[in-house]
């Protein structure tokens, strides 16, 4: 089965987070109601100006972010603070978990968007274990973690995932520097309704070609 991309619009980061709680909701309650499984990807991007921080996160808001309080807006899923405006965000909705271990599944989907940074002509690789731990309460893309997309040192793709009962999300974000936020989300949505695609089969994602 595709799984079905929207192309959104951009949203503050208030409502993109709301969007995804709610659309997880939805697909897992049409799911236990026996009514087959639904997934979906969404790429949009956040409104400049504003960041997010993963659910678990304690850190204290840098005073040279110059974002107030009421745009730091809290994630359903993990991770560090993200710094919004130039990046594009994916998220990945599936109302059953995939049977494969949550590191494995974050490595396969972090491979699977490298190949797109590729295809435009930059260059990414999954990183491995990082030299010193992270605390997760810095800047996410000063913090790379394994699995995590780099094209050298530089992390450009970061990415965390929450499991409910019975349902899966992945929310990552991407930046690119020197490209356009909006042109790298039309390219992408060419890109994936082309012959890459990800695809949910036996319990497992897969890349489609």
């Amino acid at each position: 089965m595709d799984v079905p991309l929207f192309s959104d619009h951009i949203r503050g980061a208030s409502e993109q987070m709301r969007m995804d709680t709610s659309l997880l909701e939805e697909m897992t309650a049409t799911s236990k109601a026996g009514n087959g499984f639904h997934s979906l990807l969404r790429v949009y991007r956040i409104a400049p100006g504003q960041v997010t921080v993963g659910r678990t996160y304690r850190g204290t808001q840098p005073s040279d972010w110059g974002v107030s309080d009421d745009r730091c807006v809290v994630r359903p899923t993990g991770g560090g603070a993200v710094l919004h405006g130039q990046d594009v965000c994916f998220s990945l909705l599936l109302s059953v978990r995939p049977r494969m271990a949550l590191v494995d599944l974050y490595s396969f989907l972090h491979l699977f968007w490298g190949k797109f940074v590729r295809d435009l002509g930059f260059e990414a690789s999954l990183g491995g274990k990082p030299e010193r731990p992270h605390d997760g309460r810095g800047t996410c893309f000063l913090e790379p973690v394994c699995g995590d997309l780099m094209a050298g040192s530089k992390k450009i793709l970061g990415g965390a995932m929450r499991v409910v009962r019975p349902g899966f999300l992945y929310q990552g974000s991407l930046l690119l520097e020197g490209a356009s936020p909006s042109e790298i989300q039309d390219r992408f949505v060419s890109w994936y309704s082309g012959k890459n695609r990800l695809l949910f089969s036996d319990g497992s994602l897969r890349a489609g070609e």
